[in-house]
């Protein structure tokens, strides 16, 4: 923007420790003067492109300092199947690259007993456990922060497990299709028989909890019904 100082907008941005909020606005953590906030509206744009140059400069950091400690660690990671949660959760299995750690905040009798890793360069993510029972079927192999732990695999086990994964998600996505192709062929008969007789006829009847449109009642039956004219229609039923 012509005649705005870079060293003056630096100076700002350091003045006020104005941010850049997710919307594209500018957080200042104190009170501008009048001759500030003039100068702060008028070079907005400027003020945004500085922000917005320093925080990628920063993300650049970050990331080659990441990069450097993955390097650095590379001769004493090990392919390793996380898992993440606690016991009582839903857990979240994970392919990673395992490299020690000094296993800060933990008790020193937890740290002899248990090996304590930190994951690196997550390989895949696996939603369901059951499809890694397989390998979860012993003593974990260490431990990882926030409640993780780990066991120790090879290329092999990781290449089964994935394919045991990918298989099982395509199994489940046949059951799902051929479902919902037997739910429509019902709504379609359905459809046929009321338009022939004249009347409605009932395609699936469930319960779930009341809807809130009268009191004390906490159940209702849903039912969905084919029309003559071609239409389907739902009916709720309070139980009380």
């Amino acid at each position: 923007m012509k005649g705005v100082s870079k060293m003056t907008v630096e100076q700002m941005i350091t003045k006020y420790r104005i941010a850049l909020t997710d919307d594209g606005n500018l957080r200042l953590a104190s009170k501008p003067t009048a001759a500030d906030v003039e100068y702060i509206k008028a070079n907005k744009p400027a003020i945004v492109a500085e922000l917005r140059r320093r925080a990628q400069e920063r993300a650049a950091a970050e990331a080659a300092k990441e990069a450097a400690i993955i390097e650095a660690q590379r001769p004493l990671r090990r392919l390793a199947l996380c898992r993440w949660g606690g016991w009582d959760t839903v857990a979240e299995y994970q392919i990673c690259y395992v490299v020690p750690d000094d296993g800060e905040g933990y008790a020193d009798w937890y740290k002899n007993a248990n090996p304590h890793l930190v994951a690196r360069e997550s390989e895949a993510v696996i939603v369901d456990g059951k499809a890694v029972e397989a390998y979860t079927n012993r003593k974990p192999d260490g431990v990882l922060p926030q409640d993780g732990v780990l066991w120790f695999i090879s290329e092999a086990d990781k290449a089964a497990i994935i394919e045991g994964v990918e298989r099982k998600a395509a199994e489940e996505q046949v059951r799902k299709e051929a479902e919902e192709a037997e739910k429509q062929a019902k709504v379609e008969q359905a459809l046929d028989e009321a338009k022939a007789t004249g009347k409605p006829v009932e395609i699936a009847r469930w319960t779930e909890p009341c809807d809130g449109t009268v009191r004390e009642c906490s159940l209702d039956i849903v039912t969905r019904w084919a029309m003559p004219d071609g239409t389907i229609k739902t009916k709720r039923t309070h139980t009380y």
